[in-house]
C-alpha cells in the first residue's frame, strides 16, 4: 500500500472515530457533557505538562550526545594516563619516585597528616595510602580527616 492510500485510510479511521464519539455524546445530558469536557480539559493539561517534561529531557539528552561527540576541550586525560605515559613511553622510573616520596614521609606521620615535599602537598589518607592534595592556594587546608 502506498503512502497516499495509508493517509486516506488514517483519515477515514479518524472520521469514523469522530462519528462514533459524536453519536455516543448525543445521548448524554448537558451535565454529563460538561463533566466529560472538564475531564478532558484536565487530562489535556496533564498531557501537555508531561509533553513539556519529555521535551526538556529530550533537549538535555540531545545536548549531552552532541557534547560527547565533540573532540577537544571536553576530553580530559587522567593522572593515571599521565603516569603510564611517563613510565612506559618516556622511561621514567616510577619506583624511584615512589621510593623518594616514601623516604620523605615524616617518621611520626599518621593517617590524616599532611606534609610537603618539593612544593607538593601530600596527605596520609584514612586508608594509609599517601596521596597528593590539589588546591589553588597553598595556604588553604584542603584535607580534613
Amino acid at each position: 500500500m502506498d503512502k497516499k492510500a495509508l493517509d486516506r485510510n488514517a483519515r477515514a479511521a479518524r472520521r469514523a472515530t469522530a462519528r462514533d464519539f459524536a453519536e455516543r455524546i448525543a445521548g448524554l445530558s448537558s451535565r454529563e457533557v460538561m463533566e466529560l469536557r472538564t475531564h478532558l480539559n484536565v487530562e489535556g493539561a496533564r498531557l501537555r505538562e508531561r509533553l513539556s517534561e519529555i521535551t526538556v529531557q529530550l533537549g538535555l539528552i540531545t545536548a549531552e550526545m552532541k557534547r560527547r561527540n565533540q573532540p577537544g576541550p571536553t576530553v580530559d586525560v587522567s593522572e593515571h594516563a599521565v603516569v603510564q605515559y611517563l613510565e612506559r613511553i618516556l622511561g621514567v622510573d616510577t619506583r624511584a619516585v615512589r621510593r623518594k616520596i616514601r623516604e620523605a614521609i615524616p617518621p611520626e606521620a599518621k593517617r590524616g597528616d599532611k606534609f610537603t615535599v618539593d612544593g607538593i602537598t601530600y596527605v596520609v589518607a584514612p586508608n594509609g595510602r599517601v596521596t597528593t592534595v590539589y588546591h589553588e592556594n597553598p595556604d588553604d587546608t584542603p584535607y580534613a580527616p
